[in-house]
């Protein structure tokens, strides 16, 4: 393979690990078990697709909104427990985005029922007033 290819797919490769928000931040990295950290901001974002959820990990401030899309032709149930039942979406169909207010600071994780046991389809949102350091940003 050649030099401007290796680059080019290393390039390809650290870009696909950014996230982010509509407003410049609260997204993070979608690494594995990467560590970094995440700037809560009013809005985070996050997709969910044949491959998870992209990125794995993202942080907001409280009263902060938090939108999933689903960007697979197949539907997603998101499931989430205390103290974040606001992100129990349930169903989301291939296309289709869902948006949830998270009021106070708390650490949330949820799942893709179907997918439950892969890292992959497993996500975490940090409601926080400062950075939070953790995988997956």
């Amino acid at each position: 393979m050649g030099t401007t290819l290796r680059t080019g797919v290393l390039a390809a490769v650290l870009l696909a690990g950014c996230g982010g928000s509509s407003d410049g931040g609260g997204g993070g990295g979608g690494g594995g078990g990467q560590t970094g950290s995440c700037t809560p901001r009013t809005s985070a974002t996050m997709s969910v697709g044949a491959a998870g959820f992209t990125p794995r990990a993202a942080c907001v401030q409280p009263g902060g909104t938090f939108t999933l899309s689903n960007t697979d032709t197949a539907e997603h149930v998101i499931q989430a427990g205390a103290p974040c039942t606001e992100l129990n979406f349930g169903a989301i169909l291939a296309g289709e985005s869902r948006t949830a207010t998270l009021p106070t600071v708390a650490t949330c994780t949820f799942t893709d029922a179907a997918h439950s046991t892969e890292a992959t389809f497993q996500g975490v949102l940090a409601v926080s007033n400062a950075p939070a350091p953790g995988p997956g940003y």
